[in-house]
């Protein structure tokens, strides 16, 4: 992201604009997203550490007003996610129905032309077990969670609500979780393209730990937020269990490397 970021500024200086929108409508859902969870996950860390969470020395009450307002300053994250949702339904549609050229950034969603191909149901169990494979999942599920949102801006309502109304209110829960979905797959992509091309002089070790971080945080993402992937039978819900299990076994291969603060996965330090 930041490498965009750098791209578009000199682009810019250019009074070249072409990349002004891309990193907009990720940045936005960006913001939406990990400004939100940093403030709930420093509350469940908070509770997690009991009493000693609550005290002065703990210095989470520090951490918890330094994120809090993040949520708001600098764009309400419902809004931001809105922005977000617009790009991806106008993109949604390019691909779908107009077959015109989609942003690089957008790439993948070029794929909703064969989304009805997508099925990992007779996958077996080492296939769940590679990184780029929960990449790929994660990108699906984005795609699903586009499409479906397609699809309630398509139908034929009975009560012909406007698009105003569609979009800002009777289906703006679906459209701000198809932003939550497609910022998971974004941040998955820059977080496997990061650790894929760490710098060949990086200590080999190091890069590993880079991937298994990756691993364990898509994991995490399967697991807690892509329900979509159920709902359409991309996967089995016995699948779904076997990246849940996988998850809690590289956290106990990795766990010995930090503190054991935080039984929020529910393992003994046995």
């Amino acid at each position: 992201m930041n490498f965009q970021y750098d791209k578009m500024t000199r682009l810019v200086e250019q009074n070249d604009f072409s990349m002004l929108n891309p990193v907009h409508i990720n940045l936005s859902g960006f913001k939406a997203l990990f400004t939100t969870q940093t403030f709930e996950d420093i509350k469940i860390l908070r509770e997690c550490c009991g009493a000693a969470g609550f005290i002065r020395f703990g210095g989470f009450w520090k951490l918890h007003d330094t994120a809090a307002p993040n949520v708001t300053l600098e764009g309400d994250s419902i809004v931001m996610s809105l922005q977000t949702a617009r790009a991806l339904l106008k993109t949604g549609r390019k691909a779908l129905v107009k077959d015109k050229k989609i942003s690089k950034t957008l790439g993948y969603i070029e794929d909703l032309k064969r989304i009805k191909e997508f099925d990992f149901t007779t996958a077996t169990p080492d296939f769940f077990d590679k990184e780029e494979n929960l990449l790929e999942l994660i990108k699906v599920n984005a795609l699903l969670s586009i499409y479906n949102c397609s699809m309630l801006f398509n139908k034929d309502d009975r009560h012909k609500e406007s698009l105003w109304e569609k979009f800002n209110q009777k289906y703006q829960l679906e459209i701000v979780k198809m932003t939550r979905d497609h910022t998971y797959f974004m941040a998955a992509l820059y977080f496997w393209n990061g650790a894929s091309k760490l710098p060949f002089s990086m200590d080999r070790q190091a890069k590993e730990h880079c991937r298994t971080l990756f691993k364990i945080w898509a994991q995490n993402t399967l697991v807690q937020h892509c329900n979509e992937l159920i709902e359409a039978s991309v996967i089995t819900p016995e699948q779904l269990n076997i990246i849940h299990e996988n998850h809690l076994q590289d956290v106990r291969l990795l766990r010995p490397q930090f503190l054991p603060i935080v039984e929020s996965a529910q393992i003994s330090d046995d």
